[in-house]
């Protein structure tokens, strides 16, 4: 982003409307060219339901209501993982999560709100569909993100279910652990995945980086704000430093590759740093280390 200007306020702009706005973002915008009206909203192309955050609730994509959710159908449920689809019940059917928890997004296939499916074999539209969720024959759409929705209706967006990973246990957030890295001054911006490790169960947390204009790597002033801001399980073990960050044609960071490529020293040019809970300090990953962490002698 540009330095700040006197000029920055005079402008005609009244209302912004988009989506994917970060909380910290979002009030930083407000704060630098006034109280613009912001309407975050939450869909897909080929999905069957939308959200709007008509209130302006900062950091929000959406608010519902019970007039609302009997026009546009949805449920939060339980999903497992590693499996990536919705937990069961003894009866069969898919377990509704509480007020704030995190859950997967069904949208209910309908008459006036129908799913038309992809170009292609039958197949891969039926794959995006999940039955008997609340009751038998039932049909809703698979968003396959995570959203969550607090005690006045208000939706958050937590995570793609393929972008969230495992580690130690414990389900990790990528968007939660951008949103911590992306606090540090130093950082610009922030790309969160997980990657295998050899003889690990799971993924281990990895973010790709672009440092901030003027601004060096410091490992050790990044080890303690991830310590003091994150759980254990969530603190990412390896930081590749780019000079951008490859995006979607919709602005989405793009992970795939990053996922590929890992932590491997012999196909990363970008420099790599790894967690070192010795020194409390992020320091730079050598091929020595990198052959450590994959016999297993260097703990994770």
């Amino acid at each position: 982003m540009s330095l700040q200007q006197q000029e920055d306020r005079t402008h005609t702009v009244r209302l912004a409307m988009g989506n994917g706005l970060q909380a910290d973002v979002w009030e930083t915008f407000q704060q630098r060219f006034g109280p613009i009206q912001i309407l975050e909203m939450y869909g897909s192309t080929e999905g069957n339901a939308g959200f709007v955050n008509y209130p302006g609730r900062r950091g929000a994509v959406g608010k519902m209501s019970c007039f609302l959710r009997v026009l546009n159908p949805f449920e939060l449920v339980q999903f497992d993982m590693e499996a990536a689809e919705p937990v069961r019940d003894k009866q069969g059917f898919c377990v509704p999560v509480g007020p704030g928890e995190p859950g997967l997004l069904l949208t209910r296939v309908l008459r006036r709100s129908p799913f038309l499916g992809y170009r292609g074999p039958r197949e891969l539209s039926e794959r995006k569909l999940v039955r008997d969720v609340r009751r038998p024959g039932d049909i809703y759409y698979n968003s396959g993100d995570v959203l969550s929705m607090d005690l006045e209706g208000f939706l958050y967006f937590h995570d793609r279910l393929g972008d969230t990973f495992r580690w130690k246990g414990e389900n990790v957030s990528t968007r939660e652990v951008e949103g911590v890295l992306s606090l540090v001054d130093f950082l610009q911006e922030v790309n969160v995945y997980g990657v295998s490790v050899p003889g690990c169960e799971g993924k281990v947390g990895m973010a790709a980086v672009r440092l901030a204009p003027s601004q060096t790597f410091d490992g050790r002033k990044l080890y303690q704000h991830v310590r003091t801001w994150l759980p254990a399980y969530a603190v990412p073990h390896f930081i590749r430093i780019q000079d951008a960050l490859e995006i979607t044609s919709t602005f989405k960071l793009v992970k795939s590759k990053l996922v590929r490529e890992g932590f491997n020293v012999g196909v990363i040019a970008d420099s790599l740093f790894v967690l070192d809970n010795q020194n409390q300090a992020f320091r730079p990953l050598t091929p020595d280390v990198y052959q450590a962490v994959c016999e297993g002698t260097w703990r994770l």
